[in-house]
């Protein structure tokens, strides 16, 4: 039953995770030919055909398809909504990273706003919905489309937005389901639940002017020939947010460093800050211990938070999160070595045996303040094979190599800037134990239970222990 449930939360990495161990090898061996098969490259798409528009309270009414930006406020009151026509992509791909890329507009607001996107499950009309209705023909189960029967309960990816400029979010498994089932591609909300609602980023629309800054889907995938497992929908358990920081709650289980090409044999494990560097010139090492986590958990969200100081570059740069896959020590690992006795298979951790080549996400970075990456399936890694628990790089291979970014790291002076691994979590429900209740007759009367098999009816069918 336990190791059923947790399935339904870990098969969503299972075809990532693969993906991980195929594409970072350069061969297989195929059975029936019994000869070296060379793995195919990813290919990479952008897609550009989108529709869409936004809904908000405060026009509850009316339609906004044919605007040039689409807007997003906190507390939910203005969302956008986009869809994008996936049908290019052969049926049988299997997503490698999906991330929708929207363009917020200069005159969006500067400061910090959490914004989510979530995947639709209602069908909508772009020029017909409003904050009441899907269509013309259709209400949403709940105004604004936040009824459990219009969107997923649970985002896809949430961002920091901090300015104009490109935001991406990672949509993955979204994007992986479309693909195997066309009508299950309702599109996205992009929407903010963040209590600072007076705050609005305008986005470029679909209709904007300006081409190039029009929301777009990029797309890795490849086609192996094998049909990839449907990704399912999270279940509707209670769930529990915690917070791993160090010192808070007497928290001591996060070590990190950086590493430098510029000093490839400098050891920074106990300095303030974690450097990250464009075209992969300086990347940080981090780790937290999860085995505070029940070990029954299923991770619903998983993000690694850190703080950019005031001396980061206000320049925009592109930064990905790795899985490392190679022990290190914060005191010893260098850019040339994972420890004092091991070196790395490649220097800057960059190996096939050092670190994942699919990153678990990737931002782009807007300049002094929090930033956050998504690390979900990793983190339910972590949890069930604690060996696995290498921890995290962050690297970049933007080409603004000039730009350089310095978040406060676990040793900084400032503990409330310390890095933090934001985790929502659910526990697997178990079956009650069946009790037997005496009766003062000679003969018992049994006691009656709830079978246990009741509670697996739950599970999606495609979940079956094997």
């Amino acid at each position: 039953m336990h190791n059923t449930i947790k399935n339904m939360a870990i098969v969503a990495g299972l075809v990532s995770a693969l993906l991980l161990v195929s594409l970072t090898a350069t061969a297989a061996f195929d059975d029936q030919s019994g000869l070296l098969a060379v793995q195919p490259t990813p290919v990479e798409v952008i897609l550009r055909e989108c529709e869409d528009t936004y809904i908000e309270v405060y026009n509850a009414n009316d339609n906004f398809c044919a605007e040039p930006l689409l807007l997003v406020r906190g507390e939910g009151v203005t969302s956008a909504l986009l869809r994008f026509d996936v049908s290019s992509i052969p049926s049988n791909a299997t997503i490698v990273e999906a991330y929708v890329e929207t363009y917020a507009d200069p005159s969006s607001n500067s400061e910090e706003l959490e914004v989510s996107v979530f995947g639709m499950l209602k069908g909508w009309v772009a020029c017909e919905a409003t904050w009441n209705a899907a269509s013309d023909t259709a209400v949403w189960q709940e105004a604004g489309a936040s009824g459990s029967e219009d969107r997923a309960a649970i985002p896809a990816d949430t961002a920091i937005a901090a300015g104009w400029d490109w935001y991406y979010h990672n949509v993955t498994k979204l994007v992986q389901n479309w693909v195997l089932d066309a009508n299950s591609n309702k599109g996205l909300l992009l929407c903010s639940t963040d209590a600072r609602y007076p705050l609005l980023y305008q986005f470029s629309s679909a209709d904007s002017l300006a081409e190039d800054k029009r929301p777009r889907l990029r797309v890795k995938y490849v086609v192996t020939g094998e049909v990839p497992t449907p990704v399912p929908p999270l279940p509707t358990w209670a769930t529990t947010v915690i917070t791993l920081q160090q010192a808070l709650d007497g928290y001591t289980g996060c070590s990190d460093t950086y590493i430098d090409s510029d000093a490839p044999n400098g050891t920074h494990g106990q300095r303030q800050v974690l450097l990250v560097k464009g075209r992969g010139n300086a990347s940080s090492l981090i780790k937290f211990d999860v085995s505070s986590l029940p070990t029954d958990a299923v991770i619903f969200e998983a993000y690694l938070q850190l703080r950019a100081s005031g001396d980061s570059a206000v320049q925009r740069l592109q930064v990905a999160s790795h899985a490392v896959t190679r022990g290190w020590d914060a005191d010893e690992a260098t850019w040339l070595n994972a420890t004092g006795a091991e070196a790395w298979e490649e220097a800057g951790c960059t190996g096939s045996t050092d670190r994942a080549e699919i990153p678990t996400d990737r931002e782009m970075l807007h300049g002094p303040g929090w930033c956050q990456f998504n690390v979900t399936d990793i983190v339910q890694e972590w949890l069930d094979n604690g060996s696995s628990n290498k921890g995290l790089l962050l690297e970049s291979y933007d080409e603004r190599w000039a730009e350089q970014y310095m978040f406060h790291s676990c040793d900084h002076v400032s503990a409330i800037y310390y890095p933090r691994l934001m985790v929502t979590y659910a526990r697997s429900p178990e079956a009650p134990t069946p009790t037997s209740t005496p009766t003062p007759t000679e003969t018992p009367t049994p006691t009656s239970t709830l079978p246990a098999f009741m509670y697996q009816l739950y599970l999606p069918i495609i979940f079956r222990a094997g």
